[in-house]
């Protein structure tokens, strides 16, 4: 097992997994995406690399719905079945490597593992702001691969290919800023949490891929922030 995310020791497990989910498929996913750019000489790409990152997306999801309908078990076992998707039929060795690569992470770390039920506060819990921060992020990513795919015929854009890695580091950001601050279950959600999240929003390396990239980075920060006032 080699696990590219370092979660926080602070966390309960339930948002330990969604962090470790999160950050192992888009670290993953750029550094794929920063082979094959490499490989291509920072030109346009083969456009079944997209289809890679399309793949990933539609899996990632599924992950993270099965892996929150567990917490409703007993949450003691680390079986693969947990988070791996129910339905994944994915023919592209590449896509296989990078979803294998995170399930077997993420299953290692379910191990032994026992998850305390739910608060009955209103205010969301920091594993499931992860949950909608995960879950709209792959959902919008795998949207706009589809949209560059659409508008692609042999190969992908420079552009494109600028713009979706602009999106994965953007939430990688995202990702570690909300990680990186604990609080308690049922206890308000710092602002620093949000803050932090918000400096991946309006940064100017976000701004270089281009205004849909910096649209699909501010939809997912919505998302979560609108789940936070929901609490209150």
């Amino acid at each position: 097992m080699s696990g590219y995310s370092f979660p926080n020791q602070a966390d309960d497990v339930k948002s330990r997994l969604n962090y470790t989910m999160a950050a192992e498929f888009i670290y993953r996913l750029d550094q794929f995406l920063e082979h094959e750019h490499r490989s291509a000489a920072h030109g346009p790409l083969p456009i079944d690399t997209i289809a890679v990152v399309q793949h990933c997306c539609e899996a990632a999801i599924d992950m993270f719905c099965s892996l929150a309908s567990s917490w409703n078990d007993a949450c003691t076992t680390g079986s693969a079945k947990k988070v791996l998707p129910k339905h994944l039929h994915v023919n592209n060795s590449e896509a296989m490597e990078i979803i294998l690569g995170t399930v077997e992470v993420v299953t290692a770390r379910f191990q032994a593992t026992n998850c305390s039920p739910k608060s009955a506060s209103p205010i969301p819990a920091k594993w499931e702001l992860m949950f909608t921060l995960g879950t709209e992020f792959f959902l919008e990513l795998g949207v706009m691969t589809e949209i560059v795919l659409g508008k692609s015929a042999v190969e992908v854009d420079q552009v494109d290919v600028n713009m979706l890695r602009g999106c994965l580091d953007a939430a990688m950001g995202m990702v570690y800023e909300l990680s990186s601050v604990a609080w308690p279950e049922g206890h308000e959600v710092p602002a620093r949490a949000v803050l932090g999240m918000h400096n991946n929003v309006i940064s100017c390396s976000l701004e270089d891929a281009g205004p849909e990239a910096v649209s699909l980075i501010s939809d997912v920060y919505r998302a979560v922030t609108r789940q936070v006032m929901e609490g209150y």
